[in-house]
């Protein structure tokens, strides 16, 4: 990854315990904390969440489109750590939400990714200083992506 200027994992299962937790991060961002992998990760939504939480480096974005107990302890986390959290504002910004809607319609695209995008675009906006304008225009230069899921080759 010497070239890169910037490289993207997505972590697995494991939160804090997740392979990508060998690299070193600047940035880490968590898209919507639910319910799944109950019987690795624990029963309820705050263990659940904390082990997801815990993978958190100095800068974190979190989804504000979360249950309030995963913002609350997000926040924790970030003060015991020592971290800079943003919770996003994107899903409040209609003209964001409006292209990133339109996007997802004429690729017919999963509801969910609408809201990865937001969040991806948010991201970009903090990593590299990006105004709304400039997202919009990204936004409306952005090809279709080609969104493998985890059973296709």
């Amino acid at each position: 990854f010497e070239k890169c200027d910037y490289v993207v994992f997505e972590a697995g299962v494991g939160g804090e315990y997740d392979a990508t937790s060998v690299f070193d991060k600047e940035f880490t961002i968590f898209t919507n904390i639910g319910f799944d992998h109950q019987e690795l990760l624990g029963k309820t939504l705050k263990n659940i969440a904390r082990t997801k939480l815990k993978a958190m480096k100095d800068k974190a974005i979190i989804s504000s489109n979360q249950d309030l107990i995963v913002l609350n302890l997000a926040k924790h986390i970030a003060l015991l750590k020592n971290s800079k959290l943003t919770i996003t504002s994107f899903f409040q910004d209609k003209d964001l939400k409006n292209i990133t809607q339109e996007y997802t319609k004429k690729y017919n695209l999963a509801y969910f990714l609408q809201d990865n995008l937001l969040l991806a675009l948010e991201s970009f906006s903090i990593i590299l200083n990006k105004d709304k304008t400039s997202l919009i225009k990204s936004m409306q230069n952005l090809p279709k992506l080609d969104l493998k899921g985890r059973c296709e080759q």
